[in-house]
């Protein structure tokens, strides 16, 4: 019996722990990203509450870089009635302090600007971190259906393999009761005609044949060609022609070539 093989499919278990996995996965995915929100959160406030806290510190140390400032100018101002040598060695150290104190306003002036910078570009990052969170979690979720998708078609092709494998024993059934229900050969297979003095009596022999196991040898057609293959080469050069007759009027008789012979051999 001829043995067909169907493909084979993941059995249930795997197509269980796929769609398992793809749901750990996903979860796994959403956790990490939640917790990295938390995080960049948590990093948010910190940096606001750090920024809010460097400009009261600037706001303060300005104030009082002002009020030392002015100060010096109101001592400026009340020693500047004194035309002496004490008198602009004192102008030129208010001026130095002035300079001074400016130079400082200035930098404490940058490094709240940078702050303020770098707050935003804090922000800014922030705002990339949440976009590219969420955009993992799209992909994530279309890698989700996809598998879903997958695991779907696998469950289809593992019902149809089902079913042609069903069909596929139908069909074992079928050919094996085919098989077994053809009639065997009761007759003994006629000699090959070797001597034209012996073809009356092989005659008799082939149509005792072809009448008994005919059904077991094939269509009519083949019974010809079973006929015309025991013939000897000399007998096989005349009954073509039978043969090429049949073939042309499609009604196949092996009498035809019984008669051809009978014909050229009396």
């Amino acid at each position: 019996m001829v043995q067909i093989k169907t493909p084979t499919y993941p059995t249930p278990a795997v197509q269980a722990t796929l769609g398992q996995t793809s749901d750990e996965l996903a979860a796994h995915v959403d956790g990490k990203l939640s917790k990295l929100y938390d995080k960049v959160e948590g990093v948010d406030a910190k940096m606001d509450a750090k920024c809010a806290e460097i400009y009261a510190r600037c706001d303060d140390i300005s104030a009082r870089f002002t009020e030392v400032r002015n100060a010096a100018r109101q001592s400026y101002d009340k020693v500047g009635f004194i035309d002496t040598d004490a008198e602009k060695q004192l102008q030129g150290e208010f001026a130095r302090v002035d300079t001074e104190l400016n130079l400082q306003h200035y930098d404490i002036t940058d490094a709240r600007q940078k702050a303020v910078e770098t707050s935003r570009e804090l922000k800014e990052l922030r705002d990339q971190v949440r976009g590219m969170g969420k955009a993992m979690r799209s992909q994530f979720r279309e890698l989700h259906d996809i598998i879903q998708k997958l695991q779907t078609a696998v469950d289809t092709h593992a019902k149809v393999a089902a079913a042609s494998q069903s069909k596929v024993q139908d069909v074992h059934v079928d050919v094996s009761c085919t098989h077994e229900s053809r009639p065997q050969p009761r007759l003994p297979n006629p000699p090959m005609l070797t001597d034209p003095a012996n073809l009356r009596v092989w005659i008799v022999q082939m149509r005792s044949k072809l009448a008994v196991d005919g059904e077991t040898i094939g269509s009519p057609e083949v019974q010809c060609h079973y006929v015309f293959a025991l013939l000897n080469p000399e007998a096989q050069k005349i009954a073509v022609s039978a043969i090429r007759l049949c073939h042309e009027e499609n009604y196949w008789d092996y009498e035809a070539i019984f008669t051809l012979l009978n014909a050229f051999y009396p």
